[in-house]
C-alpha cells in the first residue's frame, strides 16, 4: 500500500476507533466477557492450564488467572483463531486487564498474530512491553483495570493504553508469525514466569480495507447432502435476456472422481434470485457474427481400469488412483456447429499436441476467447512430465474458424521454479490478449500463489514473459467493463479466505492494489474449496460475482455478490433475498 496513503488512513481510523469504542458503538467480532471461562464461553477459546496455574471467575464477574508455577509448560492461556489477513485488513484487538504481579514477559500478556507477522505485549507491574519489536512503555498496571488495544495493518502496529496511543510501532509489525499461526491468545503464555491479573474482557474485529459499498450476497444453490462448485455463468440474449449459470454437484469434494451430475440455474433478474432449469444453453461467446459456433478444450480426466496403469505410464503419461478405477488426462479437441449449438462436429486435435504428462482444462467462460470472427483461443494447462509438479499453460488457437489448430505456449519456466495452471483470457480495450495465470502455492515458497500475466499483440500467436501481478489468490476470470476498465476476481485461499476483485484502467498493465475489493473473507479456515469466481456486469458499473463458496457449516456451495464501481445501486432494487 502507498504508505504516505496508509498514514492517512490510519489515523482516521484511530480517531473513530478510539471514539467509537468509548461509546461502546464499535462492533467487535468477538467479544468474550470474564464472567465465564474461557472453556465455556458461547465462542468457547481453546485453553492451555498448566501446573500450578488457575482460572476462576471472581464474585464481580472476572477472569482470575494466576500462573503459580515456572516449570515448563506452567501456562494459562485461552487462545482463539481470529481469520486475521496481513493484506486484507486491519486487526485490532482489546483487553481491559488489571495486574497484580508479573515476572517476566509473557506472564500477563496478549499474542496478536496474523498468518504472516506477530506481536506479544506484556502487562509488567510497572510498564507494558512488546516482544518482538522490543518497545516499552511505563505506567503502573496494578492501580486499576486499564483497557489496551493493539491494532495492526500490514508491517505497522500501534498500542493504546485507556484510548491514548504509548507505543508507535510503525514499520515494527514483522516479525514472522510462528508456525504461520493465524490466532489472538491472552493470558500467561510463557513457564517461566509467575503471574496474577483479572481480566474483565477480551474482543477483536478485523476490517477489510475497501468492501463495496452496498454489496449484497446472494444464494445461489446449497444442499448439505451436496458438494457443490465450479460455477459457469453467461447472459442469454432474449426478450429480456437472462443469465444462465452450471454448476457441479458431487457426494464427495473429491475433484477427480467421475461422480459428479450437472445442475443449471438461470436468473432473469441480474442474479438476486434464482430458479432451476432442465433447459442447456450454449455460451453465446461461441459464435462468430454469422452465427457459426468455435470451441475448443483439454479432454481431461478419463477413467480406465487399473490394469491399463502400466501401458499409460509407458506412453509418459501420469495415472493417478480413483476407487477401483484410474485416472489420466490426455488429448484435446475442437468442436463446430452451425446450428446454434443443437449439434456439433468433433475434431481430434491430439496430432499438434507435443508430449505431455497430462492436459487439463478450465472453465470455459474464463479459459475461451473469440478475438474475432476468424481468431478463437481457448486456455489449456499441462504437466510436460508425469509426477513431476509443474505446469506450464497453453493455448488452443485457430486463425480460421476452427478449420485447423495450433498449440501454443503462453507460460513456462525454463528452471520449473514457478508453475503456471489455470488461465483467464481476455481482449484489452487496445486490442491486447490478457492472459492471467495461477500460480500454484504448493511449492512452498512465499512468492507462489501470486497471479502471473502474459500479454500478446498478435492475436495470440506470441507471449510476453510472464511477469508477477501483486495479487494473491488463484484463480481468475478477466472481464473488460463498458467503461473500458479491466476487472480480475480470484478466489483468496488463506486466512481471511474468500474472493477478492482488483481492477486495472491501463489494460491490465498495473493493477490498484491499494484499493483492493473484498467481496468476502468470511470463508471457512483450512482447505480450499472456495473460489473460481465469473464477474459479469449487468448494467454499467453494476457487477456480479458468482462463486462456490464453504463457510463455517461446512456446506460447500454456490453463491454470488453484488456489487458497484463508483455507481449508487438501482434506486428501485427492492427487498432481495440474501443470506448471511
Amino acid at each position: 500500500m502507498n504508505r504516505s496513503c496508509l498514514r492517512v488512513m490510519l489515523a482516521g481510523f484511530c480517531i473513530v476507533a478510539v471514539l467509537s469504542a468509548s461509546q461502546g458503538a464499535e462492533k467487535w467480532e468477538l467479544e468474550y466477557d470474564g464472567s465465564v471461562l474461557p472453556s465455556d464461553a458461547a465462542d468457547s477459546w481453546g485453553v492451555s492450564l498448566g501446573t500450578s496455574c488457575t482460572m476462576t471467575i471472581t464474585p464481580e464477574g472476572y477472569l482470575h488467572i494466576v500462573d503459580g508455577g515456572s516449570v515448563t509448560g506452567a501456562l494459562a492461556s485461552a487462545t482463539m483463531s481470529w481469520g486475521a489477513g496481513y493484506l486484507v485488513n486491519r486487526q485490532v484487538a482489546e483487553a481491559r486487564v488489571r495486574t497484580v504481579t508479573c515476572s517476566g514477559q509473557g506472564g500477563v500478556s496478549v499474542l496478536v498474530a496474523n498468518g504472516v507477522y506477530e506481536e506479544v505485549f506484556t502487562l509488567f507491574p510497572d510498564r507494558i512491553e512488546t516482544h518482538r519489536s522490543a518497545r516499552t512503555y511505563a505506567m503502573d498496571t496494578t492501580d486499576d483495570f486499564h483497557t489496551y488495544r493493539f491494532e495492526a495493518e500490514e508491517t505497522d502496529f500501534f498500542l493504546y493504553a485507556d484510548g491514548n496511543l504509548v507505543i508507535d510501532g510503525s514499520d515494527n509489525f514483522t516479525s514472522p508469525s510462528t508456525d504461520g499461526r493465524n490466532t489472538i491468545r491472552f493470558g500467561s503464555q510463557s513457564s517461566g514466569p509467575t503471574s496474577d491479573a483479572y481480566w474483565d474482557f477480551v474482543r477483536y474485529t478485523v476490517f477489510p480495507f475497501y468492501p463495496p459499498e452496498g454489496a449484497i450476497n446472494t444464494l445461489v444453490h446449497k444442499d448439505p447432502d451436496y458438494y457443490s462448485a465450479f460455477p459457469s455463468l453467461y447472459e442469454i440474449p432474449g426478450d429480456p435476456p437472462f443469465l444462465f449459470a452450471s454448476f457441479t454437484r458431487k457426494v464427495t469434494s473429491s475433484h477427480i472422481t467421475p461422480d459428479g451430475t450437472s445442475k443449471r440455474m438461470f436468473s432473469y433478474d441480474g442474479g438476486y434470485h434464482w430458479q432451476e432449469t432442465t433447459g442447456n444453453y450454449v455460451c453465446p461467446a461461441y459464435a462468430d457474427s454469422s452465427g457459426v459456433m468455435v470451441r475448443a478444450n483439454a479432454r481431461g480426466w478419463r477413467y480406465t481400469t487399473p490394469d491399463q496403469r502400466p501401458i499409460l505410464e509407458a506412453r509418459g503419461l501420469e495415472v493417478r488412483d480413483v476407487g477401483d478405477q484410474v485416472a489420466y488426462a490426455e488429448g484435446a479437441y475442437a468442436q463446430r456447429s452451425t446450428n446454434g449449438g443443437q449439434s456439433w462436429t468433433t475434431t481430434d486435435l491430439d496430432g499438434i499436441l507435443p508430449p505431455l504428462g497430462l492436459l487439463m482444462t478450465f472453465s470455459a467462460p474464463c479459459s475461451y476467447l473469440r478475438v474475432s470472427d476468424e481468431v478463437v483461443l481457448s486456455a489449456v494447462y499441462g504437466r510436460p512430465t508425469a509426477y513431476v509438479a509443474y505446469y506450464e499453460a497453453f493455448v488452443l488457437r485457430t486463425d480460421d474458424n476452427g478449420v485447423t489448430w495450433d498449440f501454443v505456449n503462453i507460460g513456462r519456466d525454463l528452471e520449473q521454479k514457478v508453475s503456471f495452471g489455470e488461465t483467464a483470457l481476455a481482449k484489452m480495450p487496445n486490442g491486447d490478449i490478457l492472459a492471467m495465470m495461477r500460480n500454484d502455492p504448493s511449492l512452498s515458497a512465499e512468492e507462489h500463489g501470486y497471479l502471473y500475466m502474459a500479454r500478446s499483440s498478435d492475436n495470440g500467436l506470441t507471449w510476453s514473459m510472464p511477469e508477477q501481478t501483486p495479487m494473491w489468490g488463484y484463480p481468475a476470470h478477466l472481464l473488460v467493463s463498458s467503461a473500458g476498465d479491466v476487472i480480475c476476481s480470484y478466489g483468496y485461499r488463506r486466512t481471511p479466505m474468500g474472493v477478492h476483485v482488483v481492477v486495472s484502467r491501463d489494460h491490465g498493465r498495473t493493477w490498484d492494489i491499494d484499493n483492493l475489493i473484498v467481496l468476502r473473507r468470511d470463508g471457512a479456515n483450512g482447505g480450499s474449496n472456495l473460489g473460481y469466481p465469473i464477474t459479469v456486469e449487468t448494467s454499467r458499473g453494476q457487477f456480479f460475482t458468482i462463486y462456490y463458496f464453504t463457510a463455517a457449516d461446512a456446506v460447500t456451495h454456490i453463491a454470488g455478490t453484488h456489487w458497484s464501481l463508483g455507481y449508487p445501486f438501482p434506486a428501485d432494487a427492492g427487498e432481495w433475498e440474501t443470506y448471511e
